[in-house]
């Protein structure tokens, strides 16, 4: 019998952050939503835009827009609200899903009381961001959030592979 050592692939290559590309079935019910009346939109190559007197801008997204379009347009993707901007993350490969975990636990134990550490949670950035860091560390206890998510971070962690430029610069 013959054995051969096992094939392992390489790890999964991360792209950056992109904008989220809409279709035209996506923009013409995003258009209809109430949450963008009185709003002059148009679809240009995926991304919406919108029509002013000097011409074409992109749309800078408020949370109450972001909220609006979460559960209907965004299920099974991760599309996060950063600047004003719809950006589609990538999926998380093994070595940042390491780093992540090891950095929680670090801050764990560095903040062990007075304090939350949030993995991959969203903190309320009004009115045009509603980032996802890696890892914040936020004050209170974790019932200080039940209602409303945290808005200032005592200290927020990005972990990243490949991805640091975009990560630290969009």
């Amino acid at each position: 019998m013959v054995t051969a050592d096992p094939i392992i692939p390489p790890p999964a290559r991360r792209t950056g952050r992109v904008p989220r590309p809409w279709t035209t079935s996506e923009f013409a019910a995003l258009s209809a939503l109430p949450a963008f009346a009185g709003r002059s939109l148009a679809l240009a190559g995926g991304a919406i835009v919108e029509m002013r007197p000097d011409g074409p801008h992109p749309v800078r997204f408020t949370q109450a827009e972001y909220l609006a379009l979460d559960g209907r347009f965004f299920r099974n993707q991760l599309v996060r609200l950063v600047r004003g901007a719809l950006v589609q993350e990538p999926p998380m490969n093994p070595p940042q899903a390491t780093g992540v975990y090891k950095a929680t636990k670090a801050l764990e134990r560095a903040f062990p009381t007075g304090h939350v550490v949030r993995a991959q949670l969203p903190l309320n950035l009004e009115p045009f961001s509603r980032p996802h860091p890696d890892v914040a560390v936020v004050a209170g206890s974790f019932e200080d959030y039940a209602a409303e998510h945290p808005t200032p971070a005592v200290l927020v962690v990005e972990v990243s592979d490949e991805t640091l430029f975009e990560d630290t610069t969009r």
